[in-house]
């Protein structure tokens, strides 16, 4: 699943800037992954770590549409815990 997921994030990106932001280029928000809806935040972040996230998984810099590993975190990293 994860190999899957890795494909269409790597489909769907593109590199914003110096600075390490990446873009998100499709339009759509939820993508469907083997019967599944998945939101572009939740894919992004199970593409960079291998894995689900917990909870949900939010931006944390000012870039719209940025799905970098450094600009997303699950809620067990919100909560200071390893991700």
């Amino acid at each position: 699943m994860t190999a899957i997921i890795r494909r269409i994030y790597r489909h769907h990106t593109q590199p914003a800037d110096g600075e390490g932001h990446v873009l998100w280029t499709d339009k759509r928000t939820l993508i469907p992954v083997l019967g599944q809806q998945y939101t572009v935040h939740r894919l992004a972040w199970w593409a960079h770590h291998g894995r689900k996230p917990a909870g949900s998984v939010t931006r944390t810099c000012t870039v719209e549409n940025c799905v970098a590993k450094t600009c997303l975190a699950d809620a067990a990293m919100r909560a200071g815990r390893p991700a």
